[in-house]
């Protein structure tokens, strides 16, 4: 077995913090590059089906959780609102009302 001088040891540190240090950058690269891919290639599509029972089980959970009748009742209006914006083509109003309440915070 071979015995390290001081020198030796030195250097052997000093390598080893120039890998783990290149080793991070190439994780940060890596990184950069797996979410690159995953702007440019499209996910595989969810089973639609599965998708829309995950959301009738959401609105259950958010009808349920009312415990009084005018809440259920505004609950219900809000969902008719929505149908007949959407059925009049103009899901972007039931969009913009969402996403200025995710970007604000309820009222």
């Amino acid at each position: 077995m071979a015995v390290l001088n001081s020198g030796e040891s030195v250097d052997l540190l000093l390598r080893r913090e120039i890998f783990d240090s290149l080793r991070g950058r190439l994780e940060e690269v890596r990184d950069r590059v797996n979410k690159l891919f995953s702007w440019i290639i499209p996910k595989v599509d969810a089973d639609i089906l599965e998708v829309k029972g995950e959301v009738w089980e959401s609105l259950s959970s958010i009808y349920y959780k009312y415990e009084d009748d005018t809440q259920k009742r505004a609950f219900r209006e809000v969902l008719c609102e929505m149908s007949e914006k959407i059925s009049d083509g103009n899901w972007k109003a039931v969009y913009t009302k969402l996403y200025s309440i995710e970007r604000s915070g309820p009222a």
